[in-house]
C-alpha cells in the first residue's frame, strides 16, 4: 500500500484502512545508497539546518556516498538531493512513524 503524506507528515484518513497509521508523523527518515561511487554524478544528499546555525547552513552529507552506506535523521530537518548530472543514482528510503515529538 502506497501512502501520501500530507505537509504535516501525517497520512490522512482518507488514505489508509489501517486505523492505527492515522495521525502519526514520520519522525526518522534513512537513505541507504545503493550505488556504487563513480556510477552518477550530483545526486547530493544536502542538509539545511537553517540561519540559526552556528556553523555553515548548508551541509553536504559525502558519508552517503559508498555503496551501502545509510543515514538516519529526524525527518523535521529539511533536506535535499542536489541534480544528478550523470548516471542514474538508486536509493532506498525508509520512514519510522509514530507520534509527534514532544
Amino acid at each position: 500500500m502506497v501512502f501520501l503524506i500530507d505537509d504535516k507528515g501525517k497520512i490522512p484518513t482518507s488514505y489508509t484502512n489501517n486505523n492505527k497509521m492515522v495521525g502519526l508523523v514520520r519522525k526518522l527518515s534513512c537513505t541507504i545508497n545503493l550505488n556504487s561511487p563513480g556510477e552518477y554524478m550530483g545526486g547530493n544528499l544536502k542538509f539545511d539546518f537553517g540561519p540559526h546555525s552556528q556553523n555553515e547552513r548548508y551541509h553536504e552529507c559525502e558519508e552517503i556516498r559508498p555503496q551501502g552506506s545509510i543515514v538516519v535523521f529526524p525527518s523535521f530537518v529539511h533536506h535535499q538531493v542536489t541534480p544528478v548530472t550523470r548516471g542514474t543514482r538508486y536509493s532506498l528510503v525508509l520512514w519510522a512513524l509514530g507520534r509527534p515529538f514532544k
